[in-house]
């Protein structure tokens, strides 16, 4: 009775554990940049990681996508309502810092078709 009790016992835990998903906090992939997925790229998966490993990059950050020009860019923002906060800046396709919103040469006007990419894994904060 004790081997079929355990039996059922270990079938029931490995049905409730399983996920068809390897990962369920990865983000969906997205196309750009010429890959199937920008989250493959060692600059933006560092980011996202180094994000992770903070309670306020938890709760408060975000990956965008975006057009400048003819490329797609990149910038890392936060909602953080009480940090101090300076001008994100913009990425190429390589990783390579473009410049900062409204300094450095980049104007708001000239960035088109924002889009959230990602969240972090507990985030707060509300995208329109």
């Amino acid at each position: 009775m004790k081997n079929l009790f355990y039996t059922f016992m270990f079938l029931g835990m490995v049905t409730f554990s399983c996920s068809d998903e390897e990962n369920p906090n990865l983000p969906e992939p997205f196309q750009a940049c010429g890959v199937d997925n920008v989250f493959e790229l060692p600059w933006i998966a560092a980011g996202i990681e180094d994000l992770e490993k903070s309670d306020i990059g938890k709760k408060y950050s975000s990956l965008h996508s975006a057009q400048y020009g003819s490329q797609t860019v990149f910038y890392f923002g936060s909602c953080c309502p009480y940090c101090s906060m300076v001008p994100p800046s913009l990425y190429d396709c390589g990783g390579n810092k473009l410049g900062k919103f409204g300094t450095e040469g980049i104007d708001w006007e000239e960035i088109t078709n924002f889009e959230v990419i990602w969240k972090s894994s507990e985030n707060e904060c509300i995208f329109d």
